[in-house]
């Protein structure tokens, strides 16, 4: 025999509890007499001889449970009188009928969800997110473990010293941001600036005008250096414009991948040191493809020109003497550093620390405050680390492994592979008539598409081309189809 309980409540109170058999009339019990004015809720369990609910059936409101409780109830046992079958191991069909007739949500499943997952597979050659090696890919993969495990923390130990390798800094104050790069870039303003101080932002690109807004949305008083799109500034105006604006932060991006420049950073430290000024520059695009040091930049003369691509490079320089390096640095994990996105690396030297540590005012964010992310990374000396948010677990077992094919590749021979293939691309992008935007070459390689795209130029080249027949090629932003063109295996 199989039953059915059904629970009454009023406002989460519940009144009564009525067993019926399956099929026998329903009468509303007397303990709902006094409560018919207010609303009430019925839930429904089904239940073998022993009158254990096997199975929860949903909710509903009288009216609905009225006439549907003989009938449904009816129905379920009569699928459910099979000789000695567990009710729901030999009706699971019958019971997911069941949950979804009876269920109280009003939106359905989306049919997009009861699908597969699709993402096909491209070579990205943009400016970000670049592809990822299966052995990254696989890192990302491995089980969960606890963001406050110890394991977890000789991991991120691990990121802080690949961290410190990729800069080339002795900084304890280094870490990852859980987020993109924007994430690190919020974090270094809000921490070495407060409202009312004065900010000054090289811009050439986006990313100039971005931390500007920043600056600006947290109150700082921003003044701008502004040059076209792939200008670079010389030191001599940097030192004219802080010294006339007296900033406590200057910024500069070293690979602005919205204009295709790589800007030289050679002796813009030693001015800020002069003027008590923090130099925070941006790598995003620049980290592990073009050279850069932290903790001192080699001498070079004013304006020479340097080279990158994300899958670009640098030209190495012999260094004859050193100066002071930047003094807060941060990069983003899915250009160059070939790792999913929603992570950066970041990090701090002793100045920087000595501003944001002796702040009167608290930073505007609480997620990317440095007084809490340090202790979580173990910066602070302390001996325990305190929880302040759940990290990307699966972030920072990605980012962990690109840093150590970086560890074991070297620096100097990643910057040599980038230098490589940056010059092979740019060859073969003048080989299909187009022009780069930086005609020296000294820039992330930035083709002119313009007169490509508007004039539909036609490209000669090879009619079946076996790498790229019948596939179309998205271009920042744009799409087109490039069906007969010459391709560089």
């Amino acid at each position: 025999m199989i039953y059915v309980t059904v629970s009454y409540t009023c406002h989460y109170q519940p009144l009564c509890q009525v067993t019926h058999k399956c099929g026998q009339q329903v009468k509303d019990p007397v303990c709902l007499k006094s409560s018919t004015k207010h609303p009430f809720r019925l839930s429904l369990s089904v239940c073998q001889r022993d009158l254990t609910p096997c199975r929860f059936l949903g909710n509903r409101t009288q009216a609905v449970m009225q006439r549907a409780l003989i009938g449904r109830s009816a129905l379920l046992a009569q699928q459910a009188a099979v000789l000695d079958a567990p009710l729901f191991s030999r009706n699971a069909p019958v019971l997911q009928r069941l949950d979804r007739s009876m269920s109280s949500v009003t939106v359905p499943p989306p049919a997009c969800l009861l699908r597969p997952l699709e993402a096909p597979l491209r070579y990205l050659f943009g400016p970000g997110p670049s592809n990822v090696p299966p052995r990254v890919l696989a890192a990302g993969g491995r089980p969960i473990i606890g963001h406050l495990h110890p394991e977890m923390y000789g991991i991120m130990n691990d990121i802080k010293k690949g961290i410190q390798y990729a800069f080339q800094t002795e900084n304890k104050m280094t870490i990852s941001m859980s987020g993109s790069g924007h994430a690190a870039m919020e974090c270094a303003v809000f921490n070495a600036v407060e409202p009312g101080e004065s900010v000054l932002v090289a811009v050439n690109g986006i990313w100039g005008e971005r931390v500007a807004e920043i600056a600006e949305r947290m109150g700082a008083n921003v003044h701008k250096m502004v040059k076209a799109p792939g200008g670079y500034f010389t030191n001599k105006e940097i030192e004219q414009a802080v010294e006339k604006h007296k900033p406590v932060l200057f910024f500069l991006t070293h690979g602005e991948s919205s204009a295709g420049l790589c800007h030289p950073m050679d002796g813009i430290g030693d001015i800020c040191r002069k003027h008590n000024c923090l130099f925070l520059v941006d790598t995003v695009a620049s980290l592990g493809a073009a050279p850069i040091y932290m903790d001192k930049q080699s001498k070079t003369p004013d304006n020479f020109p340097v080279l990158l691509l994300y899958t670009n490079l640098c030209e190495v320089f012999s260094v004859s003497c050193c100066f002071p390096g930047i003094d807060i640095l941060y990069t983003g994990s899915q250009k160059a550093l070939n790792a999913p996105p929603g992570t950066a690396p970041i990090s701090f030297n002793e100045r920087a620390c000595q501003k944001m540590f002796n702040r009167k005012t608290k930073p505007v964010s609480y997620l990317f405050d440095m007084t809490h992310l340090s202790n979580y990374w173990g910066c602070d000396g302390k001996p325990a680390r305190a929880y302040h948010h759940t990290g990307p677990v699966s972030g920072f077992f990605a980012l962990r492994e690109s840093l150590a094919i970086l560890a074991e590749t070297g620096l100097e021979e990643s910057w040599r592979k980038h230098k490589e293939v940056s010059g092979y691309l740019q060859r073969g992008l003048e080989d299909l008539g187009l022009k780069l935007f930086i005609p020296e070459r000294v820039s992330i390689t930035s083709p002119q598409i313009n007169d490509f795209i508007e004039k539909k130029i036609e490209i000669q080249g090879q009619a079946n081309c076996k790498y790229c027949a019948s596939r179309d090629f998205h271009i920042a932003g744009f799409e087109t189809s490039l069906r007969n063109h010459h391709c560089y295996p």
